[in-house]
């Protein structure tokens, strides 16, 4: 077993290596194992602030912690500090990125790359630290003495300060134990500072803090240039900051997806804008720029008369922007277009909306008349020019929960069907809408009296041309 953690990290690692930690982790790192992960973070943060260029606590930070970028920010410092070949740094690496794409939290020890071990002794073998530590007997002697030293200096800095006016009693203490200043603390804010860094009392931190805010302002005015620039300034400061790298990587997305859209590039439009639909709930308006590109897109396929790959690309733009006349239109043309009105038909219907009247003609002349209800304010009938598609003898509409009989299919509206029939039946036995004939009352059907359905179902045939008007 190698001794020191530059010689550990550089042979082939073994799982049963990774239990070789340094004595004193062992009882936080296995309360992490079992699902306390706070105190070793606690741990973890004051042997970085005290050691930044220790791989193996970096190593340890990243099985700890259950925030994705603070994961992969911390193997990317063990890579950084010449480790970046162990496999393990290199499986946590792609896991930590597969959990930031798909939006999810990462689970303490739990991820694949974390090695299992054990804090007792098994079959009367000791762990052994992996950083050899001095001896009890050397050490208490050099700590004694320097901590007599730090103490001398301390108050003679002290007393210098107060007899030159620089501190007074009327200035309260900082609370140096409060809960913000623990020692999780430490670490997070090294990371946001950078490799190396010191602990700047304004300095780089408030500068990059400064280039963020006006990175958000500019964001929320829509001026994505000089945003992307401020953020861009940020990140130099701050380079190990992911939440800044994220807001960069989704700022310079949707920018290219605007970029494209602007060119009417639909394609290109798509696949950026699509991917931060997903993702980022901030830019409220991608739902309506990603719908047009949809819209835009499928009239491009529709005139190359790829019908498939348009109506496809409408219902994708019907789902973003579900209130849009012009694509449901256009779904109806191209529904028209496959289920062309024959010509020279003898029978035909025609559907006055406005009097709510019902009329079959055979050529010329007008075989039968009746009240009906076409579809209420909230879900109206479409008018247009369509054909019987389908006749049943009592269908059932799941949506509704209603037997609908003599049902006459016409035209489709997204994934229901509307059509002509009689009175609709509930699951009680009620009959629905009776006495409201000559009314617009229903979902989008066409509603006769069941008397009069019935000699409809009977003398329309499949592919009789229905006018709405």
């Amino acid at each position: 077993m190698p001794s020191t953690v530059p010689e550990w990290m550089r042979r082939p690692v073994r799982r049963r290596d990774f239990a070789q930690v340094p004595e004193e982790w062992l009882p936080a790192l296995c309360r992490a194992q079992e699902g306390d992960p706070l105190p070793a973070r606690h741990l973890l943060a004051d042997v970085l602030g005290r050691h930044p260029d220790s791989a193996l606590g970096w190593f340890w930070l990243a099985c700890v912690t259950d925030n994705p970028w603070e994961m992969l920010s911390a193997l990317h410092k063990v890579k950084e500090l010449g480790f970046g070949d162990v496999p393990a740094v290199r499986q946590g690496m792609s896991w930590a990125q597969e959990q930031i794409a798909r939006g999810e939290r990462a689970v303490p020890m739990g991820a694949p790359f974390v090695p299992a071990f054990h804090s007792s002794p098994a079959a009367g073998r000791r762990f052994r630290p992996v950083i050899p530590r001095p001896s009890l007997s050397l050490r208490w002697p050099f700590i004694a003495g320097l901590m007599v030293i730090v103490l001398v200096v301390l108050l003679g800095f002290g007393w210098a300060l107060t007899g030159s006016g620089v501190l007074s009693a009327s200035v309260p203490a900082p609370v140096l134990d409060a809960p913000s200043a623990g020692r999780e603390a430490s670490v997070l804010r090294w990371l946001s500072i950078g490799a190396g860094a010191s602990w700047p009392a304004g300095g780089l931190h408030s500068a990059a803090e400064e280039h963020e805010q006006r990175a958000e302002a500019l964001l929320q005015r829509g001026d994505f240039p000089q945003a992307l620039a401020e953020l861009n300034a940020a990140i130099a400061l701050r380079p190990y900051d992911m939440h800044l790298q994220e807001t960069h990587a989704l700022a310079a997305q949707y920018w290219t997806g605007l970029q494209r859209y602007n060119a009417g590039d639909w394609p290109g439009a798509v696949q950026s804008l699509e991917t931060l639909w997903h993702s980022a709930g901030r830019y409220r308006e991608v739902s309506r720029f990603l719908g047009q590109a949809y819209f835009e897109w499928g009239m491009a396929e529709q005139h190359a008369g790829r019908l498939d790959e348009a109506e496809r690309l409408y219902q994708r733009a019907m789902q973003l922007l579900p209130e849009s006349v012009d694509i449901e239109d256009k779904l109806l043309e191209i529904h028209r277009i496959r289920n062309p009105i024959p010509t020279g038909w003898d029978k035909k219907i025609v559907v006055d909306i406005a009097s709510q009247r019902f009329y079959a003609y055979e050529g010329d002349r007008l075989v039968y008349e009746f009240v009906c209800s076409t579809g209420g304010a909230s879900s109206p009938t479409v008018p247009g020019e369509y054909k019987v598609l389908d006749k049943i003898p009592v269908a059932y509409s799941s949506a509704w929960h209603l037997e609908m009989p003599y049902w006459l299919g016409i035209y489709w509206s997204g994934t229901l069907e509307n059509g002509i029939h009689a009175l609709p039946i509930l699951s009680n036995g009620q009959v629905l809408w009776e006495g409201y004939l000559g009314q617009p009352v229903s979902f989008g059907c066409i509603i006769l009296s069941t008397e009069a359905a019935k000699t409809i179902y009977d003398w329309a045939e499949i592919g009789t041309p229905v006018i709405i008007r």
